[in-house]
């Protein structure tokens, strides 16, 4: 049902088959025009990836969506923890604006959908935001050219260091349709430092990122008001990612009907020391708190004489 948890086996398929269209023909845009570091600020309708939550707020309602605090849709007590199995949830915010009846896109929503999410850092009262999910349906032959939609995310992000499924010619100006594909993704990725890396980090940086879980929900405080951590696939990801020396990561996917308009578009980007802190943060919290009850378990059996 729309607006409910997916479950952790389809996350993991959703993610696999995104990988796999991202895993279509590759080529590496040319790097002679590209900016030698990431845009001072990582910017999607106005979040800003190191943002506090109440500009974080603000930029929501700026963006035509709200959130209201203390609803299902946002907490903001931020070190909302909750184990369960091999996940961690904490709080972040998802606001969402369902589109018209209409044809199914892509993903399975509805034409004229709008979401935004954030994951914030967990520091009480220090919270900053470290990942920014945004995805926009539109509706039959409403939405914009893939051409100008590309044009628009270079002029953004710069070149991406590696597209996939996008037409390998005149990059910015071609109709991808062109090519006979209906989908692909644009992929930036820097070091912490902001410095431009190569082809051969490409995949790291794009698991780093796909296995992020911005924006996908999770149990605990409510609906949709928690990120995931997985810690049998995410967090060996990102250490993955870390050591490959993946900072900031942006990945763009594009959707398009056969006229080359856009139907869909997805863009998430995240600051990849600033998630791994936060879940090795969580990870202790978490250790911690199962340490703490087994003790409080066994002071409680050690209270208790049998009877016989």
């Amino acid at each position: 049902m729309a607006g409910r948890f997916t479950h952790p086996k389809v996350i993991k398929f959703s993610t696999a088959m995104l990988a796999l269209l991202a895993l279509q023909t590759s080529a590496v845009a040319p790097a002679q025009t590209a900016p030698s570091a990431p845009p001072e600020l990582i910017d999607i309708l106005g979040l800003q990836i190191g943002m506090g939550p109440v500009p974080a707020l603000t930029a929501v309602a700026e963006a035509g969506l709200s959130i209201q605090e203390g609803d299902r849709n946002f907490n903001q007590e931020k070190q909302h923890i909750t184990p369960l199995g091999d996940y961690v949830f904490y709080s972040a915010f998802k606001s969402e604006s369902w589109g018209a009846p209409g044809p199914k896109v892509t993903s399975g929503y509805s034409p004229n959908t709008k979401m935004l999410a954030g994951a914030f850092t967990p520091e009480p009262g220090e919270e900053k935001l470290w990942g920014i999910h945004y995805t926009r349906t539109y509706g039959s032959s409403t939405g914009p050219s893939t051409a100008n939609t590309i044009e628009s995310l270079v002029d953004k992000y710069g070149e991406p260091m590696s597209h996939k499924g996008l037409t390998t010619a005149s990059f910015i100006k071609s109709v991808p349709n062109s090519q006979k594909t209906r989908g692909g993704t644009m992929l930036w990725y820097w070091t912490p430092a902001g410095q431009r890396m190569g082809q051969q980090s490409s995949d790291a940086c794009f698991k780093a990122l796909d296995n992020s879980f911005v924006g996908m929900g999770g149990y605990g405080a409510g609906l949709y008001n928690a990120a995931v951590i997985d810690r049998k696939v995410t967090l060996p990801d990102w250490e993955v990612g870390m050591r490959a020396g993946c900072g900031r990561i942006i990945r763009a996917y594009l959707s398009w009907d056969a006229d080359g308009v856009i139907d869909e578009l997805r863009i998430t980007a995240i600051d990849l020391p600033m998630a791994y802190e936060t879940a090795i943060t969580l990870q202790q919290r978490v250790a911690n708190s199962e340490a703490d009850n087994a003790r409080k378990r066994q002071n409680a059996a050690d209270q208790r004489r049998p009877e016989f």
